[in-house]
């Protein structure tokens, strides 16, 4: 997996009847590296502007649009070849949605084998979460002299929050609260949140015979355990 992330805007509708899905301008093909950042940025929900919270965080989901903007920019970067690019895109795809894509029509199809009408077709929903604590490193403590005699005038510990077990932290909350849990969360590299951590988070979306993203307009990541609550919105008008 590949660190990056966003979103170009396409149709999922009409491959059923053998429509090649349209993008807002341009094909795929023609994307260059603006039209991938664009793209993918489009997508990203953060806190950055909550002044309350000390923990920054920032999520990109891996939309179908995120997913094939992030496949050309890395073939644009490393001069990937038509087939090394399809590649990387095929198995992105189907690591990240469970989602297949056929090349003739242009269209997607679901691990079922049936092309992609609807967002409830989607399996699973895989995000590049970046946790930043804006308070590290914090100030060093100091002395000053006083009188001919040294004292300390300043021993605040840094705020560097446990990690723990993230996947009993992190949420993916939909219009009807309900809350389900990640499949997995990758890529930790700390026990305590100091400069950065840069996570995948997966999350099924469909169990049993229920799917998650049914009846419901915005999906909300929650984030616990660093204070109060973080919660990112995602509308689902972006997941093309």
């Amino acid at each position: 997996m590949k660190h990056i992330a966003l979103l170009l805007f396409f149709l999922l509708t009409g491959c059923g009847s053998g429509d090649a899905i349209r993008f807002t301008n341009k094909q795929p093909s023609e994307w260059d590296r603006l039209d991938c950042d664009i793209i993918i940025k489009s997508t990203v929900a953060h806190n950055m502007y909550d002044q309350q919270s000390t923990i920054r965080v920032f999520a990109t989901p891996y939309y179908p649009s995120v997913v094939m903007a992030l496949s050309k920019k890395q073939q644009l970067l490393k001069r990937m070849s038509e087939p090394e690019f399809r590649k990387t895109f095929d198995d992105l795809a189907r690591e990240s949605l469970g989602l297949y894509y056929d090349w003739y029509s242009s269209c997607y199809f679901d691990s079922r084998g049936n092309y992609l009408k609807n967002r409830l077709q989607i399996d699973s929903l895989l995000f590049l979460v970046t946790i930043e604590n804006k308070n590290y490193p914090c100030a060093l403590p100091f002395k000053f002299v006083e009188n001919g005699s040294i004292s300390d005038i300043l021993d605040l510990p840094c705020y560097t929050p446990v990690l723990g077990d993230l996947r009993q932290r992190i949420f993916l909350e939909n219009d009807k609260n309900e809350l389900i849990a990640p499949r997995f969360v990758w890529g930790k590299k700390g026990n305590q949140l100091m400069k950065e951590e840069t996570l995948f988070v997966m999350f099924p979306l469909k169990y049993d015979s229920h799917h998650f993203l049914e009846g419901t307009k915005n999906i909300y990541m929650i984030i616990r355990g660093f204070g109060d609550d973080i919660k990112l919105t995602f509308p689902l008008t972006l997941m093309r």
